[in-house]
């Protein structure tokens, strides 16, 4: 007699055989960068296809070293002669490093929780996916244009301040006559 362990086993084994004879997958979400769309075990299907197919704001899996990721797709861009696909968390600053195409597994089509399913291709969904990518685009832009270069300029003067007061405790020299060897450097 086969336990109802090994039956739902063997059924989640066909369901995946379907699965994938129709281009399909199915993947458990883990982390929270796609948080508050996707959260921790949602079942995502994912409709296997080409990165030239996916769209502005679509959600899209792709494998990075040995994991594979899911993030929102932001736009295609030519690096160094060649194209790469541009993602990004949408609980996250900054952009995903450039993507080779060859990466990407394909979009997220559906999302189950809690015995819900959310078709991610229709309806206001779609409408929404769009907004987000928006504000999430420009999010980025705003961080690495302004955000990054000022904490870069922030760090380069704490730094210089550090190297100022380590000079000064080993040179035990008076803070004025400090300065004035410092501004000539």
């Amino acid at each position: 007699m086969i336990h109802d362990a090994k039956r739902k086993e063997i059924a989640v084994e066909l369901i995946d055989s379907v699965l994938v004879s129709k281009g399909l997958q199915r993947f458990i979400y883990q982390g929270s960068s796609m948080c508050p769309i996707l959260i921790q075990a949602d079942i995502l299907l994912v409709k296997v296809m080409p990165s030239g197919n996916i769209r502005f704001g679509d959600i899209m899996v792709y494998k990075e070293k040995d994991r594979f990721i899911v993030h929102r797709f932001i736009c295609r861009k030519k690096i160094g002669g060649v194209i790469k696909i541009i993602a990004k968390a949408d609980n996250r600053f900054r952009r995903d490093r450039p993507i080779n195409v060859e990466s990407v597994i394909g979009k997220v089509v559906q999302v189950s929780r809690n015995k819900n399913t959310i078709n991610m291709e229709r309806g206001l969904l779609s409408c929404k996916a769009f907004i987000i990518a928006v504000v999430s685009f420009t999010e980025a832009l705003v961080f690495e244009n302004v955000f990054e270069p000022t904490v870069t300029i922030l760090r380069k003067i704490r730094a210089r301040l550090s190297l100022k007061r380590r000079l000064m405790r080993i040179l035990r020299l008076p803070k004025a006559l400090l300065l004035k060897i410092l501004c000539r450097i």
